[in-house]
């Protein structure tokens, strides 16, 4: 496993790059790929909800620093609103 570490940093910037991209968070990208390396299918998917908000969270930050100081932006293309936010 250790010897596999570049392609996981690879798999890792995959998929967080296209869950980003495409808004789906993911997980639907994680659970096969678990799968295919003989994971359960009940741990894949638990360990794709965990994986899930590290991956929004980075995802929340990246558009974030993106779109900050940016002129011609709309306002909201500017920021995160936070009243949408469960709470």
């Amino acid at each position: 496993m250790v010897d596999w570490w570049w392609a996981y940093l690879a798999l890792g910037a995959f998929v967080g790059f296209f869950g980003g991209l495409l808004g789906i968070g993911g997980a639907s990208l994680t659970v096969p790929f678990l799968v295919k390396r003989n994971i359960r299918v009940h741990e894949a998917i638990g360990t794709a909800a965990a994986v899930g908000w590290p991956l929004a969270l980075a995802g929340t930050l990246g558009y974030l620093l993106a779109g900050s100081g940016k002129p011609g932006l709309p306002e909201q293309c500017r920021r995160v609103d936070i009243s949408a936010l469960p709470w």
